[in-house]
């Protein structure tokens, strides 16, 4: 059974005075809160790779051309419209825009706050992913096609561009956790459970 690990402020807890709130970690432990060591080792580990380096984009992009790439494998064999390189192209597209995103996000608040204030920009950021979703559909859209015989063709391979294009914002946002999921779940879907 999983259950998160709580970790505390190594501050005591005294009562009477106001209690601390928890810090909920993204990960999880098969031991019970308490005795979750290893799942704080594992955040405490992954914590310089989600912040924005050098190391952290190189593990970033390289993630989605493998894993983008060994998702279209399957489709590139078949001789589907979208194959190997489309997508690991697509995944590498939307970790970049994630990338862009998290950039513009630091220099704003950071190097060129005081120009920004100046200017009076404000930006959501949030809208470079929303982008990609959008079009990966006008993508997913031409691949596509109703045959003769009235018979659609393509839907899977949109929808694994699709996915691919989700999987690839996660790693860009430096979630690894749900990349590693996300990647065995569309790997699963696409290569396995073929009928």
């Amino acid at each position: 059974r999983f259950q998160p690990v709580l970790r505390y402020p190594e501050r005591k807890i005294r009562l009477g005075k106001k209690r601390q709130r928890p810090v909920l970690l993204l990960s999880y432990s098969l031991t019970p809160p308490g005795n979750g060591r290893e799942a704080v080792f594992v955040i405490e580990a992954l914590d310089c790779l989600r912040q924005l380096n050098i190391a952290s984009v190189m593990l970033r992009l390289t993630l989605a051309m493998l894993f983008g790439g060994m998702i279209g494998l399957e489709r590139a064999r078949k001789g589907r419209p979208a194959g190997f390189r489309t997508y690991m192209l697509v995944c590498l597209g939307a970790a970049l825009t994630m990338l862009l995103s998290q950039y513009e996000y630091y220099m704003l608040n950071h190097r060129w706050a005081a120009r920004a204030a100046e200017v009076g920009i404000r930006t959501d950021v949030s809208r470079f992913g929303a982008q990609v979703i959008n079009g990966i559909g006008f993508l997913g859209a031409g691949t596509i096609i109703v045959t003769g015989r009235q018979e659609v063709k393509g839907l899977t391979t949109a929808a694994g561009l699709w996915a691919s294009a989700c999987m690839g914002l996660a790693i860009g946002a430096g979630f690894y956790e749900c990349v590693a999921v996300a990647f065995l779940m569309i790997f699963l879907s696409v290569h396995v459970l073929t009928p």
